[in-house]
């Protein structure tokens, strides 16, 4: 990556943080920062990404110069699917935001009735009863009493509103987060930095998938894993292909695991083969039905894995039908995690998503 000389304010502007003109563009795809960096922003914010993703801002000037740089080969409406399935889920955190709002409304208006009755089996009206109302407990008539701090100074006012203040910017950045925290990840490609991964293990770019094999001298035999952090949300469906078996034991475990699992691990995740997962490993299943037949893994074997949130199942199948496992019935809102183990040296493969 060569540092050019701008004269003056590039195309695109100034930095907003070093107030130096922009002269570099980050198409690194697992970057998180502002694309549009000054020479400072690439040594601050952009040092862990790849020099071949950093473009000269000066090289993409004009059309004729950009075409000469980029060359996009891109499937028509490829991405429609993703964007209906974007569209949906920001309609469904927007319904939410104003089911919560509107249940909020229809609380305090519970509240303001004073059938105590009512305010004890409201969840959120019984929330505001406490904070509304002094409640202390009469020894002699055994009752407890509520007194309301409405009639309060200026300052108790204030704190009241606060109160308010914070539940509806609690419900805002709930459903902000919601909708940031939408899974495109598998739309695109597995994320190698997502992975929690075991250190035995590697994980490199192949083509638009990820290979995942033992690191070189590692002989050790154990049910070493790689655990992708972010929760299947979306309908998700990858292709796996054996690259590499041991062939005495062709065993390679791929499959899914249930959030308290996966809060187990914090470093060098071990998955043991049917702890509490849903897997196919080549020679077993853990968790499933269906079949498998004499399906044992080899290099090239290919098999599909996908997750379906909305009827919450599980499957794994190849082309030919011999491999046909599924589960059915998953914990509703429960977040799934993708999983992977690399039991013997010689295991490794590649995963990628696909439609």
């Amino acid at each position: 990556m060569e540092k050019i000389n701008s004269e003056g304010s590039a195309v695109h502007g100034d930095c907003l943080v070093h107030q130096h003109a922009i002269e570099y563009i980050c198409v690194d795809p697992v970057c998180r920062q502002t694309p549009f960096s000054c020479m400072f922003c690439i040594k601050d914010q952009h040092k862990s990404c790849r020099d071949e993703f950093i473009i000269e801002e000066e090289r993409l000037s004009n059309d004729q110069r950009i075409s000469e740089v980029f060359d996009l080969q891109l499937q028509e409406n490829n991405l429609q699917a993703e964007k209906k399935q974007i569209a949906q889920t920001i309609s469904n955190q927007v319904e939410a935001f104003k089911t919560k709002v509107r249940s909020l409304s229809e609380s305090f208006d519970i509240l303001i009735k004073g059938n105590i009755e009512e305010i004890i089996e409201d969840q959120n009206a019984l929330k505001f009863f406490k904070k509304f109302y002094r409640i202390n407990f009469n020894d002699q008539s055994k009752l407890y009493e509520a007194h309301s701090v409405f009639n309060v100074d200026k300052e108790e006012a204030d704190s009241i509103i606060e109160h308010f203040k914070k539940d509806m910017n609690g419900f805002y950045k709930t459903f902000v987060k919601n909708i940031e925290d939408y899974p495109l990840e598998f739309s695109t490609g597995l994320k190698a930095p997502n992975f929690l991964c075991h250190k035995f293990i590697s994980i490199k770019k192949k083509g638009n998938g990820l290979s995942f094999t033992r690191v070189p001298g590692s002989t050790d035999f154990n049910y070493f894993s790689a655990i992708y952090q972010v929760p299947l949300k979306g309908v998700t469906k990858l292709e796996v292909t054996i690259d590499g078996i041991n062939s005495g034991d062709p065993y390679l475990d791929v499959g899914i695991v249930d959030s308290k699992k996966f809060k187990s691990y914090s470093t060098d995740p071990v998955v043991s083969f049917a702890s509490d997962t849903f897997s196919y490993c080549g020679t077993s299943q853990s968790g499933m039905s269906g079949t498998y037949g004499s399906a044992k893994f080899q290099p090239g074997f290919v098999f599909i894995m996908e997750f379906n949130p909305v009827n919450m199942k599980l499957s794994f199948t190849t082309k030919d039908k011999v491999v046909n496992l599924y589960k059915e019935n998953l914990k509703k809102n429960e977040p799934y995690h993708f999983f992977l183990t690399l039991y013997h040296p010689e295991a490794a493969c590649t995963i990628r998503a696909t439609k």
